[in-house]
Order: C-alpha cells, then structure tokens, then sequence
C-alpha cells in the first residue's frame, strides 16, 4: 500500500513537478512577452543603432509632470539625443569626400532649432539601396529607423498615406522650369558680324538697295543729254548709269549725290531725298532698339511648352516624387541626381532647360556663375513645400511638433529669412555686377561692328588691286595732268595780277563744254575748249603795260584738271 501509495505519490509528484514546472513555463513566457516590448527597447535603444524612443512615453510623462500653466513644449527634448538621418542633397547640405556633413542650409537651421530646445541630435548621412527603386523607399525605412530625417522632404499625400509625417515646410518646392539665358555673349562669330544689319530683315535690304538702284536709273533717264555735270556727254551710256546708281548709293550717307538740272529732276530729287531720310532714320531707331533687346537677356524657352516643340532634352531630377503631367509624357528626359548636376548638364548642352524645386533652383543659382547664365522661366508647373520628416511610429507626429514650435519661433524672430537670404545673396551680387556693366553690356563690342570692318576691308582690297592694275596705264595720263594744273596755277595768277579786280573772278577756270568758250567785254580775257572738251586753252592780256601775256594749257583729261 505504502508503495503503491508511496509509488502513487511519486508519480503524483512526477506529474505535479513536471505541470508545475510546464505552468511556470508558460507564466514566466508571458511575463517576459509583456515585459519584452519595454525591456527589449530599454535594451537595443543603447545597442541598436536604428531603434528610437518611445515618445508616447516621453510626451506623456512631460504632460503628466508639469503643470498645464508652465508647460513648455519648446522643452519636451531639453536635453535629449536624437538620432537624425541625412542624405547628401546639394546645395541645401554639403557632404565632404569622406561623407561627413560639413555645412548647409538645412544644417544650420536643425542646429538653431536644437540649441533652442536644448537636445543633441547625430549626423548618420544614408544612401539610397539598390533595391530601393525610388526615394519613397529609402525615406520609409529610414524614418523608421530613426527619430528624424534632418533635411527637407518634398510633402506629397502618397508620403502622408504610407505613415511619413512632414512638418512644416521650410522650402517652397513649387516646381517651376530654369534655362540658359540667350545673351549677346551667346551668338555665333556669324550672329555678331552681321549686327550692323540686323535692324532690317534680308527682304527689306534687298528692298531699299533695289528702290534705290531703280531711282538711280530714272534719274538718269531724266537727265541725260541735259545734265552735263553728272552725265557727260564723252561718257557712254552704261557709264552714266553706273555713274547714276553710285550718286544714288552714295546720297545714303551724304558722300555723293545728283545735281539735277531739269524741273522735273529736281521734283524727283525731292521725294527720293525724302526715302533716304525715312531709311536713316529707320535703321538707326532699329539698331538702337536691337542692341539693347540683345543687352536684355531673353530665354530661347520659355515653358516646357516651347522643350516639347521643339523637341529638345529637359533636364529632371531623378527618381522625382513630383511628375510633369501627361501632357508632358513624350517630352525627352534627361535625368540627374540633384540641381547641381542639373547645371553643369545645361552648360554641357545635355539638355535645353531643367525643372525642379524653386529653393533648389535658387540656392543652385546663387553659387558661382550660374546665377549670371541661367533665369527661370514659365509659371509654376505644381505647388509644393518640404520639411523635416519622420515616421507616425511611437507617437513620432509629437517630435514633429515641437519641432514645428521652434521654428515658428526662429520665423517670426527673421532668423529664418535671414539664414536664408545669406544663402541666395549669391544671386543678387550677379545682378549687381550686371548692372555695373550694363553700359559694356549696352554697347557693339568688335565682333558686332566685325561686318563694317570686313566690308571696308574689301573695299579697300579691291581699290588697291584696281589701283595696281591700271597704275602704268593712267602714270602718263596723271603726270600730264599734273603738269596742266601747274600751268593753270601759274596763268591763273598771272590772271588774277594783271587784269582788274572786277575781272579777277574769270581767274578761276571752270569746266566747258565741247567747242565752249567764254571771254570778257573787252576781249583781253579768253578761255575756249577744243571740240572734245578735253583741251583748253587760257589766254590773258595785260591792261596796264599793254604787254601781252600768253598761257597756253592743254590738258590730256579734262575731268581730271
């Protein structure tokens, strides 16, 4: 009985030992999942670097510990260390070649922001995984990872319904589109040596210089066989037209001009002198208005409208939550990482324009010269901001708020605007030195007068090569002439020394006609042509002694003595 009892009894025991033990199992199993959550986090938050804080409990027991007329939720961190995230996003924060983060718009305003609220934060800069495909990703695991993303976040309804909390915007990310600037710099060596003509289209040039030849020709219609003086009558009738079309020609700049000697030539005179005037004037008001449309730079595109029909490249930034629109869906793309990429691929002539965040073009417009060679252009194509991002995780919207009071605060005290305009000031000394060189600006440079100077150049060629080639052929003729005008110089004094004074205005010899001649009222002053009109011949009586004075001048070219 004993040992049935006693057997009894053990197997009692074996069994209650081996329930108790199986009961004591399963209570210390639950204990442990109940305490896990806190004793786990209270654990890995000091060896895991990518768990954060509870801040259901951190908010609830500020809330609980300070009274509702002191409480301050500017002080909720005070003295905490937050674990922040970074990306290397140019120009907004700069990353040196061994990933560190060494400066930056968003950098300084998180470490205004910290030192008001009085908590530490780190700088871990993370990169997006290759199995991430877009930004969305990489900005969903770490914002789970970590307290706070502590750069800007573009805002968009698919973040906030995937648990990513954004705060207040601290960059107007309106998307808005950049390009080149078409400066007068920007022409080609053709573009600037044909300045000088461009006030007036090919067709209007080719108008005037075939109204004026036409003009030239009826003067001459008009004049011939009458208007010795212009047209000759040694001269054969092509040269006299020649000769016309150049009078005509020449009126434009006041070098030359007909002297018509018909009413009727003079009439037209008239009206053709009123056509040159109306031309000048034309042309000078347009060169003015051309050189200071060329000093005012213009963008070639003035909207993604313009890209698409033209069927260029726009540069847009990779992986972008922002899209262009479907309307925009057969527009040539040309990726990029960020804005600073952007400008260099504009200047390299990747692609004719860009679009992105206005704070990102601004900031990217401030730094060197690409203030000075880019401009934004169009309307805004899609609102939006961005701001310091997190997760709705552990009550994480409350972080985001107590953010969102200290920079409020910095706003209304301008420290924001201030921080901001230290970073954009970039842009402004651009456009301080261009209005300090409007006046060079203004002006044609060489290159833009290149066209006047090429023209004389020719026309200088040509006169010397003519000038060459009929210098032995017209020596003799000008020697000849030369001579004659030695001779008329000497009678004519002879002249002007030896007849009266009334008679001293005949000193000056004056083209004849053919078979001309012209003489005084006491005959002692003559002066006749031969029948060609080549040849005069000049003599001159004294009144005083009665001695006669005889200067006999033949001259081989008429026109020319």
């Amino acid at each position: 009985m004993y040992h049935m009892v006693a057997g009894s009894r053990s197997r009692g025991v074996a069994a209650c030992s081996y329930s108790c033990l199986h009961k004591a199992e399963l209570l210390l199993l639950v204990v442990l999942l109940f305490a896990s959550s806190g004793f786990i986090n209270a654990v890995v938050s000091t060896t895991n670097k990518h768990t954060t804080v509870d801040y259901c409990q951190i908010f609830n027991v500020t809330a609980q510990g300070e009274d509702n007329s002191t409480f301050s939720a500017g002080d909720v961190l005070r003295g905490r260390h937050l674990r922040t995230a970074f990306t290397h996003w140019s120009p907004f924060l700069v990353v040196d070649d061994n990933g560190v983060l060494v400066g930056g718009h968003d950098l300084e305003l998180l470490d205004e922001i910290a030192r008001r609220a009085g908590f530490t934060y780190s700088r871990d800069v993370i990169v997006k995984w290759e199995n991430e495909s877009t930004w969305d990703d990489a900005l969903l695991r770490a914002a789970k990872q970590y307290d706070l993303m502590g750069q800007w976040w573009i805002d968009t309804s698919q973040r906030r319904t995937k648990g990513v909390v954004i705060g207040k915007h601290i960059v107007d990310i309106s998307q808005i589109m950049v390009t080149r600037k078409e400066t007068g710099n920007s022409k080609s060596l053709a573009q600037s040596l044909t300045t000088v003509l461009a006030p007036f289209s090919p067709m209007l040039w080719a108008t005037i210089l075939l109204l004026i030849l036409a003009s030239s020709l009826f003067m001459w219609f008009l004049e011939r066989g009458i208007n010795f003086i212009d047209f000759p009558s040694s001269h054969p009738w092509y040269l006299s037209m020649i000769h016309s079309a150049y009078l005509g020609f020449s009126s434009l700049t006041g070098a030359a001009y007909h002297s018509p000697q018909t009413g009727m030539g003079k009439l037209f005179a008239v009206g053709f002198s009123f056509v040159i005037l109306i031309t000048v004037g034309a042309y000078t008001a347009n060169l003015a208005n051309y050189l200071v449309a060329q000093s005012n730079a213009k963008a070639v595109y003035n909207g993604l409208d313009d890209v698409l029909r033209a069927n260029k490249v726009c540069c847009v930034l990779e992986g972008s939550t922002i899209g262009l629109g479907e309307e925009y869906a057969k527009l040539q793309k040309f990726e990029v990482y960020d804005v600073t990429e952007m400008y260099t691929a504009l200047m390299d002539g990747h692609c004719v324009a860009g679009v992105a965040g206005l704070a990102e073009l601004q900031l990217m417009m401030a730094r060197g010269e690409a203030g000075c060679e880019l401009e934004l252009v169009g309307q805004f194509m899609t609102r939006a901001g961005g701001g310091f991002a997190t997760s709705m995780e552990n009550c994480k919207p409350m972080l985001a708020a107590v953010l969102d009071t200290v920079y409020v605060t910095l706003e209304e005290e301008g420290f924001v605007q201030k921080l901001w305009s230290n970073y954009t000031k970039g842009s402004d000394a651009c456009a301080a030195a261009n209005s300090a060189t409007s006046a060079a600006t203004t002006g044609m440079g060489v290159a833009d007068f290149g066209g006047v100077i090429i023209l004389v150049a020719m026309f200088m060629a040509v006169t010397l090569i003519g000038g060459l080639f009929f210098r032995n052929k017209l020596w003799r003729v000008r020697s000849k002439v030369g001579h004659a005008r030695e001779m008329v110089k000497y009678t004519s004094r002879l002249m002007t020394v030896s007849v009266p004074r009334r008679w001293s205005t005949l000193s000056k010899v004056t083209r004849l006609t053919p078979k001309a001649s012209a003489h005084d009222a006491t005959g002692r002053l003559s002066i006749s042509s031969s029948s060609e009109g080549g040849a005069i011949q000049v003599q001159a009586f004294s009144t005083e002694q009665d001695e006669e004075a005889r200067g006999v001048v033949n001259a081989a070219a008429w026109s020319d003595a």
